[in-house]
């Protein structure tokens, strides 16, 4: 701890500034609201504690969200952060939100907010060993898969200390809607598998030399794995059906084509239903 100093002008409140916890985190301020009395006691209990600016490993999220406070000296009612960022490879955005504790000083609700322009809110109950979640965001990059960007993004489902099992989401990405379910493992190596549908896509995107309109929706199924989260896309895999409806084959006009064998491929268009 760098420094502390006591305020007294709007109640009881210790700054706390500059902490370090074994270099896993660091937080640039503490605000303490402690009951006045407990300050001379042995059990020190505080009614609300903010963290402003703090950095995490993202490594520390499983022994924060299952592991508890040691002894019985502290007791805290709710915890507040903003400006939380979270340092890892899954590069996600800085949050604000509020903790509640349960019995033992487990983590029992996480509140979820800020995020920035992706405007991220969620709640997330953990209760023994699980934690289910449910988050939405206006604006999603997915860290799998850096170049897709969802809008209207939104997910829940289960998480422990071995993996997150997104049971369902979905949010709109090249003027249609991308949907389905996703199982995240990190033990001995980043694996990510699932399903996924496509509806009312723009077909252009996936195939610009060769189709330039066109309406795409298939079904599939997906896989990636690596040590990198953010480089698992060169070792991705999709098994599945797709239909293309109301396009155009951008390079090429096949009608004119047919008619002259002889002639050289005729450019232009070719509309199909």
């Amino acid at each position: 701890i760098g420094s502390v100093h006591l305020s007294l002008f709007t109640g009881v409140e210790l700054k706390i500034d500059d902490v370090d916890i074994c270099e896993r985190v660091r937080i640039p301020r503490v605000r303490a609201s402690p009951e006045v009395g407990s300050l001379f006691g042995e059990k020190k209990v505080f009614s609300r504690l903010t963290l402003d600016g703090a950095v995490l490993k993202q490594a520390m999220l499983g022994d924060l969200l299952f592991g508890s406070m040691k002894g019985d000296g502290l007791r805290v009612g709710k915890l507040r952060f903003t400006d939380l960022q979270i340092e890892g490879d899954l590069g996600l955005p800085k949050l604000a939100g509020e903790v509640g504790f349960g019995d033992g000083g487990r983590i029992s609700s996480i509140a979820l907010s800020g995020g920035g322009e992706a405007k991220v809110t969620g709640q997330m109950q953990t209760q023994g060993g699980a934690t289910d979640f449910e988050i939405n965001a206006e604006s999603a990059t997915i860290p799998f898969l850096p170049g897709l960007n969802l809008s209207n993004f939104g997910m829940k489902g289960t998480a422990n200390l071995q993996e997150v099992s997104v049971t369902q989401f979905s949010g709109k990405a090249f003027e249609g809607i991308l949907s389905g379910n996703a199982r995240i493992r990190w033990s001995g190596g980043w694996s990510v598998a699932g399903e996924v549908s496509a509806k009312q896509m723009n077909a252009a995107v996936f195939a610009p030399t060769l189709i330039s309109e066109g309406r795409l929706e298939g079904t599939g199924r997906f896989s990636l794995s690596g040590a990198d989260p953010a480089k698992l896309g060169p070792n991705g895999r999709l098994e599945g059906r797709f239909n293309v409806s109301k396009g155009a084959i951008g390079s090429v006009d096949l009608s004119r084509t047919l008619q002259s064998p002889n002639a050289p491929v005729a450019g232009g268009r070719t509309s199909f239903s």
